[in-house]
């Protein structure tokens, strides 16, 4: 049986709405991601969306099946080569670890 190999996926949305912007950066990152489900997905969000991080998180979790969740927020966010400063954004990075367990710590 041939091992899968680690893979990851990367989107930012610039969508001022939260649940459109999760919505859209989970769709994108998990094409990436092909056929594997992460282990990890890192959630970043501009202070524009501090009031629906709740439902952010809860939303990701839901789309990406995803087996910890860690995130922050930040003034400027990055991801897929882009950054967005003093504007909304969303970003989302996913990683398929096969055989890796990821424990989160505060």
């Amino acid at each position: 049986m041939r091992k899968q190999p680690i893979r990851c996926g990367a989107a930012i949305s610039p969508v001022g709405e939260t649940g459109e912007a999760v919505r859209e950066v989970c769709a994108t990152a998990l094409e990436e991601l092909g056929d594997q489900t992460p282990q990890l997905a890192v959630l970043f969000a501009s202070m524009h969306h501090r009031e629906r991080l709740a439902a952010a998180s809860a939303t990701v979790r839901e789309q990406t099946n995803t087996d910890v969740l860690i995130g922050c927020t930040g003034e400027s966010i990055l991801a897929g080569g882009k950054e967005i400063e003093g504007s909304p954004a969303i970003a989302l990075w996913l990683a398929a670890l096969p055989d890796v367990e990821v424990t989160p710590m505060h």
